[in-house]
């Protein structure tokens, strides 16, 4: 029995807008994030889904809020839908992290899948969780059209699972835009790609994100 997955990127956020690395620390969406977040709402809104969840992140949960309110439904927050673990780069600009860890930096640049943000988690380790979390929903809902808010790094390596990626080759999948849509459905033990970053619905406020930190 297929079940679909609708993952959501979240809208803008402060971080995006300011340029520094957000990780897990808990920014808010800006004035065009939540208008973002709007958009994909009323592209959506037409669509039968089933439940909504996102990560705790209010970012991403405020853009799983705006996307459930017009079905009507609630959302439930998933600890393992959270962003990469920024370690020592957490709230840090990005040039400050260039010229204070120029190392591991490099290394996000130039191959992000090796990378790890110092004293943070490396995408790999986001990729089993955030894995483990959606086969869990996919599992505990057979049939069912589901709607997951999350992040940039989470839907990322997620989706480089489901098209066999290995973490070296991570840098040849760009980052999913804000309040895009990502559809992959899952049958017989196994999840398959529909649409990548879906963001036409977006119009002018579409996303232009930077290649590097």
């Amino acid at each position: 029995m297929k079940t679909t997955l609708l993952l959501i990127r979240h809208g803008e956020s402060a971080a995006n807008l300011e340029k520094f690395f957000a990780g897990q620390t808990d920014v808010p969406l800006t004035e065009r994030g939540h208008r973002q977040a709007e958009l994909t709402a009323e592209y959506l809104k037409d669509r039968h889904i089933d439940a909504f969840f996102a990560s705790p992140l209010r970012r991403a949960f405020d853009t799983g809020l705006a996307a459930a309110r017009p079905h009507g439904k609630t959302v439930t927050a998933v600890q393992d839908l959270r962003e990469i673990s920024g370690g020592l780069w957490e709230r840090m600009p990005f040039g400050e992290i260039t010229a204070r860890y120029p190392e591991d930096a490099a290394v996000w640049n130039e191959n992000i899948g090796l990378s790890r943000p110092t004293g943070g988690e490396s995408p790999e380790e986001v990729q089993i969780r955030v894995c483990a979390a959606l086969e869990k929903l996919a599992k505990e809902n057979p049939g069912r059209v589901l709607c997951a808010a999350s992040h940039g790094m989470a839907i990322r390596v997620f989706c480089a699972r489901v098209l066999g990626y290995d973490m070296a080759h991570l840098k040849e999948l760009p980052f999913p835009t804000n309040a895009s849509v990502t559809t992959v459905e899952y049958e017989n033990g196994a999840f398959s790609m529909v649409h990548y970053s879906e963001d036409d619905h977006m119009g002018e406020l579409k996303t232009a994100l930077p290649k590097t930190i």
